[in-house]
């Protein structure tokens, strides 16, 4: 067999790899993405405030970035075939627990399980891509991937919406959790790790001393502090409007039922999953990473400027906002393919899952610390929050993003020339 005919067969087999992993990665962008549709069920089954919704959701961001540390190490030790196997199993239990929540507590149990079960579903695929698919199309497959997981958010929309008036919302979980857990066994099937000849199946399994010692290495070099100074904020933002927020704040501030919200949710979902798709090979059109990633980042700042400054502005105005927003937001995918770019392939798993700690860590902090912005204001007897409460919220957020920034503009370029072919 010629060397062009070996990689046409390991391409077919990468796309079939890439199809499978995809198709579990939506059970975890769907699970963290739930709660701003079902967030009116849960505020009247158990009288949830602004700050316990915010702790329930944060709960599941807090549990997949406190994962990211060790899922590096293990994904370079073991690989990520067993681990996404083994790991994704873990949502499909946290589904099971937060459907039968009988308190608050449980509610957060159940979305620790499923944040930490999920913490692998990305990063062991970047793993997989970087060995399957030339370096320079890093960011690319992360576009891709991303943006195809994307429809987990769609379906948490208004499927789910109709769905949860079926069989409730309790009934919709159990049903994803049955999902999640014939996906991993598809997966388990198919996925391998490295293509044939590949380097990966020569080297020595690390021990626990050299995963450390790599992880030290990472933590060593100040241009990774720069890149995760943004992905903190980055996709921060969106997802704790998209997940949290846009359910109740176009119901307390435009009057919008369950129903007409998650369609609202919807359309903010679509540009996420177009932006996504679009944002992956600007890296290698224009030949640069940093300056695809900050007019993103600046963009990002002025739209929630906009959102907190100008008050009383009409529900299409507001979405097409939340839509651009969502648009923008994705250069998180460019930041990723930054960080990787900074070491070589034997710390590419423990590089990546640093980029993805510093956004989940930022996501669950912004959360949290958006409902106590949030609960700073007067609600009313319903639970309902005022219009200035989630103006202050689209400050917050607003002057993180903005610190992410600055620190960012002192970051070195990173070109995909420099790293392997276009």
């Amino acid at each position: 067999m010629t060397a062009a005919d070996q990689y046409s067969r390991n391409l077919r087999r990468a796309i079939v790899i890439f199809i499978a992993l995809n198709a579990l990665y939506q059970m975890s962008t769907f699970f963290r993405s739930t709660n701003a549709v079902i967030a009116e069920s849960l505020r009247s089954d158990f009288g949830a405030s602004s700050e316990q919704l915010s702790l329930v959701t944060s709960a599941y961001f807090f549990a997949f970035a406190f994962m990211q540390i060790p899922v590096g190490g293990l994904l370079d030790r073991f690989g990520p075939r067993r681990m996404i196997s083994i790991m994704m199993l873990i949502p499909a239990i946290g589904a099971i627990v937060f459907a039968n929540a009988g308190s608050i507590s449980m509610l957060i149990v159940g979305e620790v399980l499923m944040g930490g079960g999920c913490a692998v579903g990305l990063m062991g695929a970047v793993v997989i891509f970087a060995r399957w698919f030339r370096p320079s199309a890093t960011a690319t497959m992360i576009a891709l991937y991303t943006g195809f997981g994307n429809l987990g958010f769609l379906l948490s929309s208004t499927p789910l919406a109709l769905m949860a008036a079926e069989i409730g919302w309790r009934g919709s979980f159990s049903l994803m959790a049955v999902v999640t857990a014939f996906l991993v066994l598809i997966a388990f099937l198919i996925v391998r790790d490295a293509p044939p000849g590949h380097g990966y199946h020569e080297r020595e399994p690390e021990s626990f001393r050299q995963i450390m010692a790599g992880i030290r290495v990472i933590l060593s070099k100040p241009q990774m502090y720069l890149v995760l100074a943004l992905s903190f904020p980055s996709l921060s933002i969106i997802l704790t409007i998209r997940a949290l927020w846009a359910g109740p704040y176009l119901a307390d501030v435009h009057g919008l039922d369950r129903i007409t919200a998650s369609e609202m949710i919807f359309l903010v979902t679509v540009f996420m999953l177009i932006g996504n798709i679009l944002y992956g090979p600007l890296d290698r059109i224009f030949n640069t990473r940093k300056w695809v990633v900050l007019p993103g980042a600046f963009a990002t700042v002025l739209i929630l400027a906009v959102l907190a400054a100008v008050p009383d502005m009409g529900l299409y105005t507001v979405v097409g906002l939340l839509c651009a927003l969502a648009f923008v937001c994705n250069y998180i995918v460019t930041l990723m393919a930054h960080g990787c770019a900074l070491f070589p392939d034997r710390l590419i798993g423990r590089a990546i899952t640093m980029v993805n700690f510093s956004n989940f860590a930022g996501i669950a902090i912004l959360q949290a610390a958006s409902g106590a912005v949030i609960g700073l204001f007067p609600h009313d007897a319903s639970g309902a929050a005022p219009e200035v409460a989630y103006r202050a919220m689209f400050a917050f957020l607003a002057l993180c993003t903005l610190a992410g920034v600055i620190a960012y503009l002192f970051a070195r370029d990173s070109r995909p020339s420099e790293h392997g072919r276009a």
